[in-house]
């Protein structure tokens, strides 16, 4: 990094099991679920994941909802986001932060934290 390009340095951790409840809970805000949705296991189930990683993996499921529908046929438009869309995503989706990036960052906040 070039002096004068960046006057301070913080350490940004990922988002601790409530601020992932929280990101997906205001992500599917507007989104229609099917009733019995688990908050609290699909935060617990994406822990590792950064914030970026948290709205691109509801995006998904919306996306896997949508195609449902059209696979189905569905003449109702009928794209809620079911269980089995939020598995099917949580099989096929995983974190974009690497083990090395995090032990960069526990570095990172050793070295600058004061």
């Amino acid at each position: 990094m070039r002096a004068g390009r960046l006057d301070e340095k913080f350490h940004i951790p990922l988002p601790d099991y409530e601020a992932r409840k929280q990101i997906l809970l205001n992500n599917f805000k507007e989104i229609p679920l099917e009733d019995g949705i688990d908050f609290d296991d699909l935060a617990a189930k994406t822990d590792g994941f950064n914030g970026a990683d948290m709205a691109e993996f509801c995006y998904r499921c919306t996306d896997n909802a949508f195609e449902r529908s059209v696979q189905e046929n569905s003449k109702t438009g009928d794209d809620i986001v079911t269980k089995s869309d939020i598995e099917k995503t949580l099989s096929s989706f995983h974190s974009s932060v690497q083990k090395q990036d995090i032990e960069k960052l526990e570095n990172f906040k050793s070295q600058y934290d004061s």
